[in-house]
């Protein structure tokens, strides 16, 4: 396991949903120091800590620990910040997508 890249993909997940290092720690019952540590890459989490940091983000494990390509990060991210959204306005993003990509 990259523990680097897993650290990065916790830090994008948590900023698309707009949260602190500190509001993370606390959903997650973690210490902030703690979040600091794994988002930098110095220490690997413990399952279950990977498994409730992902749950407060509103992912999966497999989506931290994926080593995918850095555009599926992208992707990944503006999933992130879409699947709060009602359907409605994830169908309005939805058309604006398909103009930009079409304009591209």
């Amino acid at each position: 396991m990259n523990i680097e890249a897993l650290g990065r993909r916790i830090q994008q997940f948590r900023e698309a949903h707009g949260l602190t290092q500190e509001e993370l720690a606390v959903q997650a019952g973690i210490s902030v120091k703690h979040i600091s540590v794994l988002e930098r890459g110095v220490k690997q989490p413990r399952l279950a800590t990977l498994v409730t940091i992902a749950e407060v983000l509103g992912v999966t494990p497999n989506d931290l620990l994926a080593e995918d390509y850095e555009h599926s990060d992208y992707l990944k991210a503006i999933e992130a910040k879409v699947a709060p959204l009602s359907t409605e306005k994830q169908e309005k993003i939805y058309k604006i997508i398909c103009t930009v990509c079409e304009e591209l």
